[in-house]
């Protein structure tokens, strides 16, 4: 059960669980200390009727094209900003100019898009009148944002600094292989939703900032990297479960610590097959396939056919329009009985990366991060990197469109049949 705390005695809290256990030690690899810390954007929201944008504390508006300063203020701003054929209206008319950039200029500085709080920059774009909002942020603001909501137990400090390390190497990852687009992740299809749910778990939090920079490199560079509550035995390579060409990810593992307890994370579930015909576009249903990594058996994909068609469905596709609550992991048997499917399976999550059940059970043995994170990603080596490299992207003076709008972790090969 996720726990709440009073913000009165959230700043002590955090400090005495940092204190009570010094940062991981790891080498630092930046030459420059005072370079920019490693960012990621997430495209907000498009809109042709623009947003309410309140800047609290002091700001600059850039132009995004050439960096030059446009506007300045040190007090509170609050106005609706639209788009228009001569240029972006906030208050005050920036004409001629399609793309601007919303600086805070403070810590304490703040960004609210229809009454919803952004730490970082935003970025504005008028393509054909309407508004593309991007927010960037560092990464560890990020990790904060998104790591509390999605994480519902309560664990050991080690467990939540492996879980901080895996998936800031993550989005490490998606910035490096993406720095030259204009967004790296879509805040819907994510579930970021700004800083409004950050520090609700102050050991999450405390992980967080005890392992700061810290990241995984497999051959020389990052990886795509997740997690699982329970991964009923065995983990699975990122690659493997989400078929993701020429990327090179750690091997899965056998969990014992998991498999020991692996009955008791049974599940089943019954899917009405006229249901599921609809959401697909399948006139009926009539058998399914499923096709596994063959080291951990997980499940990517399957295929469901109506007699003369078939629709092939990768697993996080199926957990999308099924619900992560009816398809729980993708450890499962699946057959049509009568006029439903039937999903029995095991453990909770798509067994990629870490499995939280089992870096637990070693956090509870006293093994740190370092060496939970090595058992679960073999061959890896960990160093802390504060910034990415800087790319410099060719800027359109008048937007139609954004190139590179849809991003992913590279070429995917659904089937191998």
């Amino acid at each position: 059960m996720k726990k709440f705390f009073h913000p009165c005695i959230l700043f002590f809290m955090l400090i005495s669980l940092v204190s009570a256990k010094e940062a991981i030690n790891i080498p630092n690899k930046e030459n420059d200390p005072q370079c920019k810390p490693a960012t990621i954007k997430l495209r907000l929201f498009s809109s042709d009727k623009g947003a309410l944008i309140e800047a609290r504390g002091a700001y600059e508006v850039i132009n995004t094209m050439n960096g030059r300063k446009l506007s300045w203020g040190n007090s509170d701003k609050r106005f609706h900003m639209y788009g228009h054929n001569s240029g972006i209206k906030w208050g005050e008319n920036f004409l001629g100019i399609f793309q601007i950039t919303l600086l805070p200029k403070s810590e304490s500085s703040r960004f609210l898009i229809n009454g919803i709080e952004y730490p970082g920059a935003i970025e504005i774009y008028n393509a054909k009148n309407s508004l593309i909002v991007i927010n960037e942020l560092t990464i560890e603001d990020f990790l904060k944002a998104t790591l509390s909501p999605a994480v519902s137990d309560i664990y050991k400090l080690s467990t939540y600094e492996a879980l901080a390390i895996a998936m800031r190497t993550h989005y490490y990852h998606i910035a490096e292989k993406n720095a030259d687009s204009f967004w790296h992740l879509d805040a819907a299809e994510i579930g970021y939703n700004g800083c409004g749910l950050s520090l609700q778990n102050l050991p999450l939090e405390a992980g967080i900032l005890s392992t700061k920079h810290v990241v995984m490199k497999h051959n020389k560079t990052t990886f795509p990297s997740g997690f699982s509550t329970h991964c009923a035995g065995k983990t699975a390579s990122y690659k493997q479960v989400l078929r993701v060409k020429s990327i090179e990810c750690p091997s899965g593992v056998i969990s014992p610590y998991a498999q020991q307890v692996r009955t008791e994370t049974r599940w089943k579930e019954r899917i009405p097959l006229r249901m599921l015909a609809q959401k697909i576009k399948l006139n009926r249903i009539t058998n399914i396939e499923t096709f596994r990594d063959p080291s951990s058996q997980k499940v990517y994909a399957i295929r469901l056919f109506d007699g003369i068609h078939s629709v092939d469905l990768p697993i996080k596709q199926l957990q999308h329009i099924l619900g992560k609550n009816q398809i729980k992991s993708n450890d499962f048997i699946a057959k049509v009985y009568d006029d439903a499917i039937t999903f029995e399976g095991f453990g909770q999550g798509l067994g990629i990366g870490i499995c939280l059940y089992s870096a637990n059970k070693m956090a509870e043995k006293s093994d740190d991060a370092l060496k939970i994170l090595s058992f679960f990603y073999p061959n890896v080596e960990f160093s802390k990197v504060k910034s990415l490299p800087t790319v410099v992207k060719p800027r359109l003076q008048h937007i139609d469109y954004l190139p590179g709008d849809v991003l992913s972790d590279g070429p995917r090969r659904i089937l191998h049949k």
